[in-house]
């Protein structure tokens, strides 16, 4: 996976620059960031069903958590990649605690004042983008953690494969994982993807503007990947996990996504 911007940078390098993406994300458009739907772009979510699809995901995923008879407990839930906290609401219903992990100080910040009146939530940030962020008082293990729409952002796959991993070392062994990941995006998309955020990046350096690239010239800052499905299960197999069962589909023009039900063993 190649960086847009030129030659491979460090990983390091990489990770602040994501890191840099996501805190102009949050400035921009925090929703659309989150749940990019094109009618809702340029500030036009509403903030009651932008987390109304939140609390119909949760209902969706519990059901299906019920099938599988996992967790086997609802004390603690981990959300990676919370943003402004869109599944927080339904999961804190449904758990005794609650903990969302980004790595935008911007998007952790708006979870917090969004979600005030909930005091078995809390909402940190990961300088690094992985969930070492939770210590201190924050649970050491979760009954569930769920990924949604984040691990396809990450600049390198040994990001997604350590984030999986450290997802396993964190879930209570009748647990459940779930995270979401593209099983592919076509060529021509990708490149797109590439080309807007390498275009964002270059102008922003020069100076211009984030809030008139975004409006005016149609561009913004964020990546797009995707990772086959038999190459996920293998990577989760090799990390001491099972995969339980996978959701896959098209999803929207060029893609096709995917679920994962995770159990830790």
């Amino acid at each position: 996976m190649r960086s847009p911007t030129g030659p491979e940078q460090p990983l390091g390098d990489r990770l602040d620059s994501h890191r840099q993406d996501w805190e102009d994300l949050s400035r921009l458009d925090p929703l659309w960031a989150i749940l990019s739907f094109r009618r809702h772009k340029f500030g036009r979510w509403d903030e009651a069903a932008f987390l109304a699809t939140g609390e119909r995901q949760v209902a969706d995923l519990l059901q299906r958590c019920d099938h599988l008879g996992r967790p086997g407990a609802r004390a603690a839930v981990l959300d990676f990649g919370c943003g402004v906290g869109r599944l927080a609401p339904g999961l804190a219903e449904r758990f005794d605690r609650y903990v969302g992990v980004d790595i935008s100080r911007g998007m952790i910040s708006r979870a917090r004042a969004l979600h005030a009146d909930r005091p078995n939530c809390a909402f940190v940030t990961s300088a690094d983008g992985s969930v070492e962020a939770v210590t201190g008082a924050h649970p050491a293990v979760f009954d569930l953690v769920v990924s949604y729409y984040v691990l396809q952002h990450l600049p390198d796959p040994a990001l997604i494969a350590g984030s999986v991993e450290a997802f396993l070392s964190r879930l209570a062994p009748d647990g459940l994982l779930v995270f979401q990941l593209p099983d592919r995006i076509s060529r021509p998309e990708s490149l797109v993807h590439d080309a807007r955020r390498g275009l964002y990046r270059f102008l922003r350096r020069r100076g211009l503007d984030e809030a008139f690239l975004f409006r005016r010239l149609h561009v913004f800052p964020m990546a797009m990947h995707s990772v086959p499905t038999d190459t996920v299960v293998a990577m989760v197999t090799h990390l001491g996990g099972r995969v339980l069962d996978v959701d896959s589909g098209p999803w929207g023009m060029g893609r096709r996504n995917a679920v994962y039900y995770v159990s830790p063993s």
